[in-house]
């Protein structure tokens, strides 16, 4: 601005308003530069690599803004390995790109390849003389299903389908100085797109060794270490087509050396506490991700941290919250609106294993796009609803 600088924080609904003197010249310039990871997870690179396969392209230019994440005006293979990176909690931010973009809206693309055009991504006013109105059309860099949450919340907001990716190994007693060998398998791993979560283990039990990818052209580029020290192993994959696996067939092992006698169906889990744990079908739909262990007696036990989706949804009366904590804890379920405002809040001792909380909408004070949220010390996830009058 030739007239000096202003700053304002537009309210929840991305408006503002400034008071300006007139007979000068301005340049509106909006900038969001918080929570890359917000709306960004391995759906979003399932749709990029089949844009870059040319089995589905992006269907607005919006999108293909979101997906250059490296601005390199193109879209290709290193704005996929920036995608996975942040997913995988490898990095915190994008290299040379904030986390929103800003396009004008009375811009209009006029040819097939977007990321070629100078698309003006502020305003310039040359002589204010009245009120004037400036509108931007806002792009979550990464996020190419516009699922992101303008109130800066992140986490899980997919809705979930009512089937489920589950994963098996084998239940095992290990000692001291063991080295241990976890065979993560596929059970009824069908027409699966792709998937992530987090791996958790426990640390005072298990040293991490290595990992390999063995099926599905799962490498090392699928998982992220820089976590090990808290018992944290994130991963994130996608095959370049839809992908079914037989029962038993092994996805990748994780290595480790056992610091103590311990159960491994005590000492390690899948879970959401870093990498939200979901995967995706064919049709894209999102599914819960679960890892159960098979013991000697051929029956299956599972140690897992999940937070389901709400039954019914949308729903007008009551709804019931279902999860599952791998043991006995303190845990708080948080009801927010689209604005991040809280609106109810749970705190309680929980079971291990299933736990369902009802909720009233009485309790809610209105209606409209809800998030809720489960923590415990070690495990968070986030999921939405909806509540109808």
């Amino acid at each position: 601005m030739t007239a000096g600088s202003y700053n304002l924080t537009s309210a929840s609904n991305g408006q503002f308003s400034f008071l300006l003197p007139t007979q000068q010249a301005y340049t509106i310039v909006p900038v969001k530069d918080v929570n890359p990871l917000n709306g960004v997870n391995t759906l979003d690179v399932i749709n990029i690599t089949n844009h870059i396969l040319g089995k589905k392209a992006l269907g607005s230019p919006y999108q293909m803004i979101a997906a250059d994440v490296n601005k390199s005006k193109k879209i290709s293979a290193a704005d996929l390995v920036q995608i996975r990176q942040l997913i995988l909690n490898i990095t915190t931010e994008f290299s040379n790109n904030t986390s929103w973009r800003f396009v004008d809206k009375a811009y209009k693309f006029t040819t097939n390849d977007p990321l070629s055009e100078n698309f003006p991504e502020v305003i310039q006013i040359n002589k204010l003389t009245t009120a004037t109105s400036a509108n931007f059309i806002s792009v979550k860099v990464g996020d190419v299903t516009n699922n992101a949450n303008g109130s800066n919340a992140t986490g899980d907001n997919e809705t979930r389908s009512a089937n489920k990716l589950t994963l098996a190994t084998a239940d095992q007693d290990v000692a001291a100085g063991q080295e241990v060998k976890v065979n993560f398998t596929a059970k009824d791993f069908t027409n699966i797109a792709g998937y992530q979560f987090t791996i958790g283990f426990d640390v005072d039990a298990l040293d991490f060794v290595g990992i390999e990818g063995v099926a599905a052209d799962i490498t090392g580029e699928n998982f992220g270490l820089t976590h090990l020290e808290n018992g944290k192993i994130t991963t994130s994959w996608n095959g370049k087509s839809i992908t079914t696996l037989s029962d038993n067939e092994v996805l990748f092992t994780v290595t480790f050396k056992a610091n103590k006698s311990a159960k491994l169906s005590q000492a390690i889990s899948v879970n959401s506490s870093l990498t939200p744990a979901m995967a995706f079908d064919a049709n894209e739909e999102a599914m819960d991700v679960a890892l159960v262990f098979n013991n000697n007696n051929g029956t299956v036990t599972s140690n897992n941290f999940a937070l389901y989706q709400n039954e019914p949804n949308p729903f007008k009366e009551f709804t019931t919250i279902k999860f599952d904590l791998p043991e006995a804890s303190k845990a708080t379920l948080t009801i927010y609106d689209v604005t991040g405002k809280v609106v109810k809040a749970i705190n309680g001792d929980f079971a291990k294993g299933s736990n369902l909380v009802r909720i009233e909408r009485s309790e809610i004070p209105a209606a409209g796009t809800m998030y809720y949220q489960l923590d415990t010390d070690t495990n968070s996830a986030v999921k939405k609803m909806i509540i109808i009058d």
